[in-house]
């Protein structure tokens, strides 16, 4: 984990020192261990650093390349960097670090651009190559590791956050519209690749490379998900086969120099790869797991069942919901771009107290995503199967359903729920009936019907629809299912989880390893037929990978539906965050903005306060962008 900034004038004048320091100093969160800035010609770096590998200062950064032509600032870690330095060694090259910052330095010089296709890992860097002047940056084949950027005729800045791209002055804060579009739509309020939240600062797409030289800026696509074709394998030598690849992985990703634990929350992702670290350390492996006092939200039970079955050393600290919502502040300070999937906030709390016992902790995130394991993708199934009726059919299902919406309203039911009422799920089902598949995957999970947005957003251009809908038609010939598990691989995980990982953990100077995410498994698992990954008949989710690891834990533990943190949001916007939300969308305030319609948020505020309708999810979304633009936008 490090942070990486920098920046190149066109102008040929020497940077301003003083600038990359305050851009490199602004992410010191990331990398706390050491800093450095060069500056060479027209271009400056500057790097944060998190020491995992070679503690020493050999592995500081920026790293000037031995023939001090190559200069790099780099973020991640190439879990096979030891069999790229013998390779690189045989044909002659000599290393003066452990580090594996210098393996992709040197190899770069040695194969260029192809270099990133050998790597394993997560990784963005930045090299600079002083006699091409030319500028080499990339992101890793999931996205793992976040990269900004910014381009205008004067002057070209990039950076792992924002934040320090807002301190070079050629920034102005404008909002981007597409963005709000996406904001409203995406995951659980989220921006997907290439937009940010800010006019004309980009992200770098995962699987990406770019180019800079004379100006100009080229960005080059070198992997995606779309190009995998499906395969016909046996079940069994399919399950053999996730079996070794998710333990292989674990065993790569264990490379460190620092100490190294699991999170562990008592769900079969982060149980295996648990599992498998516990079998491959030589030493008894930390496990770290957070609970709340309420037991509404609590599920910290199955996290020590399975340190008790794994025989880890285990450490758990439980929270009250109050600390919970105390954590808000803090996020909000250093999220330099509106987030609303509320999970960060028990990531975040996850994160720190991890950071109290281990510097690297692996994950399970990713495991739904290429296994089918969402809930979501049972919807689906029965709407796709309800969507095929003749549209009068179709409607009496969907009067009796909101009848049954309808009724629920009398019923307690979610006055205590730490996650979605049952009323709200049944709505969400109804809003996702709908023909169009892009449409229908947004609704099911979207802070607002796509259908509402207009109400919402002063002037808006729907933009969230049709950027799902040219991630579907790359992926047109495959089958349903496996479109669903792709759209959420590119809008869920890599936008949300991901994102949500990396900032909750990186505030913390933590840095967090997915096994789940290495290449050849995802490969493997998306070539494999959609029945094997979700059954239709038995409506199994995640079967094959059940089957893969049966034996490893408790039987409960493999059979255990997936559970989210449950954080309650509902409750909060009525009570103690009810005047917070009123103020910061007053009628002033909003027409000042000029982005939003006053009163369709009055009227959401009024309907989730007086129980007509659990909006939840808009208003949250609503509340993170307000508290957001009094800490970036003013």
């Amino acid at each position: 984990m490090c942070g990486i900034t920098g920046f190149a004038n066109f102008n040929n004048q020497s940077p301003d020192r003083k600038i990359i320091q305050d851009m490199t100093n602004a992410i010191i969160h990331r990398g706390p261990d050491d800093g450095g800035t060069e500056v060479k010609q027209n271009v400056a770096f500057g790097n944060r650093r998190l020491a995992i590998i070679d503690l020493s200062k050999n592995g500081h950064m920026p790293m000037w390349s031995t023939d001090k032509n190559f200069l790099i600032t780099y973020n991640g870690e190439i879990y096979n960097f030891l069999s790229l330095k013998k390779l690189l060694q045989q044909k002659g090259y000599k290393f003066f670090s452990n580090s594996d910052t210098e393996v992709i330095l040197n190899l770069y010089q040695e194969f260029g651009q192809k270099s990133i296709t050998m790597f394993k890992g997560m990784f963005v860097f930045a090299i600079f190559d002083c006699k091409k002047q030319e500028l080499f940056l990339a992101r890793d084949h999931f996205g793992i590791k976040p990269l900004h950027y910014f381009l205008n005729d004067k002057i070209f800045i990039f950076g792992s956050e924002i934040k320090s791209i807002l301190l070079h002055p050629e920034i102005k804060r404008e909002i981007n519209p597409t963005a709000i579009s996406h904001y409203f739509s995406l995951g659980f309020g989220c921006i997907a690749s290439p937009e940010t939240i800010f006019k004309n600062i980009k992200k770098l797409p995962p699987g990406h490379f770019a180019i800079l030289k004379n100006k100009k800026l080229k960005i080059q696509n070198y992997w995606n998900l779309a190009n995998i074709k499906q395969q016909k394998i046996d079940y069994k030598e399919a399950a053999d086969k996730i079996k070794n690849l998710l333990e292989n992985s674990v065993k790569e990703q264990l490379v460190s120099d620092v100490p190294l634990g699991c999170f562990l929350s008592g769900g079969i992702d982060s149980s295996l790869i648990s599992t498998f670290t516990s079998q491959h350390t030589s030493h008894k492996l930390k496990t770290l797991s957070i609970g709340f006092e309420d037991k509404n939200f609590d599920e910290s039970r199955y996290a020590e069942q399975v340190a008790k079955h794994l025989q880890t050393e285990h450490y758990h600290k439980s929270f009250k919901i109050t600390e919970l919502l105390q954590t808000l502040p803090k996020v909000i300070e250093k999220l330099d771009e509106p987030f609303a999937d509320a999970s960060i906030l028990p990531t975040f709390l996850l994160s720190e107290f991890t950071k109290e016992n281990v510097t690297v902790s692996l994950s399970g995130d990713g495991g739904d995503e290429i296994f089918a394991g969402y809930p979501t993708y049972i919807a689906h199934h029965f709407a796709n199967i309800f969507n095929k009726f003749p549209s009068s059919l179709n409607n009496i299902f969907k009067n009796l359903a909101y009848l049954s919406s309808d009724f629920l309203k009398i019923l307690p039911v979610a006055s205590h729920a730490p996650s979605l009422s049952m009323k709200m799920k049944i709505d969400k089902f109804i809003d996702g009936l709908d023909k169009n598949p892009a449409k229908q995957y947004l609704n099911y999970m979207a802070p607002l019907n796509t259908d509402l947005k207009n109400s919402l957003i002063k002037n808006h251009k729907e933009k969230a629809l049709i950027h799902t809908q040219n991630l579907l038609d790359k992926v047109k010939n495959w089958d349903k299912q496996s479109q669903l598990q792709y759209l959420d691989f590119y809008l869920y995980m890599i936008e949300d989880c991901l994102v949500k990982t990396d900032r909750a953990s990186s505030f913390n100077s933590l840095e967090v390893r997915p096994p789940f995410l290495d290449k050849d498994l995802v490969e493997f698992a998306f070539s494999l037929p959609a029945n094997y990954k979700f059954d239709p008949v038995n409506l199994t989710l995640k079967k094959i990978l059940k089957t893969a690891t049966k034996d490893l834990l408790p039987q409960n533990i493999i059979d255990r539906p997936k559970k989210g943190f449950g954080i309650p949001t509902h409750l909060w916007l009525k009570n103690e965050l009810n005047q917070t939300l009123k103020d910061l969308n007053s009628k002033e305030r909003i027409e000042k903005q000029g982005l939003f319609n006053y009163q369709f948020i009055k009227d959401k505020i009024e309907e989730h306060g007086n129980n007509k309708y659990d909006h939840r999810l808009f208003l949250w979304s609503l509340l993170i962008f307000q508290l957001w633009w009094d800490k970036w936008m003013k």
